[in-house]
């Protein structure tokens, strides 16, 4: 997941399956939840199943899938045997949960996706099970459950505490969607402030928004980076001085991070 920066939600349906192929998100997330209707499921997992077995070919980012928690073992079964990496598991609360259903996964990755008020209670003791690789926040859902207004300002709290908590035990985390999907100036200065705010990339609910996501969380000089990591390397000294900046040990910690990561 280290070069994952953009995440684009597609709902299982003969119409958007059909453009998978020409996808440039780094990662593909199939939505069964939100966006199929409830008497449309039992068609769409059948649909999907049958897309992944028959799918190599387009295996250009990798693959999740959303289910529904409410049927749960029942989907994870159906798709352990397919090219998926991993799973999104929606309004993520407690670990109980997440071990019932260990079995059912067959080792494949897990995407951890927080969404209540629950979820960000316990994200303490979530965040150091081995078994998730990522958390992702999920503005809509939480607000709603909130009854608060969403927006950046209002949500600091569960995002930097999201954020913390994956951070210290060493997990990926990102950002919700931008539910804007004209005003390009107003997506891009949303993933800014999603890049600025620590997080290790964002979800994406149309695909004008990929490429935005991709550039803003790969901005970087690397020749630069590459450049000040060579000299403080070089240097006896545990501080670099080029021009008007210092750069000590936390500083080349993180744009190590950022090489390797691109």
């Amino acid at each position: 997941m280290n070069k994952v920066k953009s995440l684009l939600f597609v709902p299982v349906t003969e119409k958007f399956l059909s453009k998978v192929e020409s996808i440039t998100a780094n990662a593909i997330i199939f939505d069964l939840e939100d966006s199929i209707a409830l008497n449309k499921k039992e068609d769409s997992r059948i649909l999907l199943r049958d897309f992944l077995d028959n799918s190599n070919i387009y295996k250009n980012a990798k693959w999740f899938v959303r289910i529904n928690k409410e049927y749960a073992e029942k989907e994870l079964q159906l798709y352990n045997n397919t090219n998926i990496d991993g799973y999104m598991l929606p309004k993520f609360e407690n670990l109980q949960n997440f071990i019932n259903l260990k079995n059912a996964m067959n080792n494949k990755k897990v995407i951890a996706l927080i969404e209540t008020a629950q979820g960000i209670l316990n994200i303490d003791k979530i965040a150091k099970s081995d078994l998730i690789t990522a958390f992702a926040f999920g503005a809509e859902d939480y607000t709603a459950s909130m009854n608060m207004k969403n927006s950046f300002e209002y949500l600091s709290y569960p995002k930097s505490k999201l954020i913390t908590y994956a951070k210290a035990n060493k997990k990926f985390v990102y950002d919700t969607p931008c539910f804007n999907v004209k005003d390009c100036d107003f997506i891009k200065q949303d993933v800014i402030k999603s890049a600025e705010f620590g997080f290790d990339g964002k979800m994406a609910i149309n695909p004008i928004q990929i490429n935005i996501i991709n550039n803003i969380f790969n901005d970087y000089d690397l020749d630069y980076l590459k450049y000040i990591v060579s000299e403080f390397d070089k240097s006896e000294n545990g501080v670099l001085v080029i021009g008007d900046k210092i750069y000590e040990k936390m500083h080349i910690a993180r744009f190590k991070k950022i090489l390797n990561n691109i």
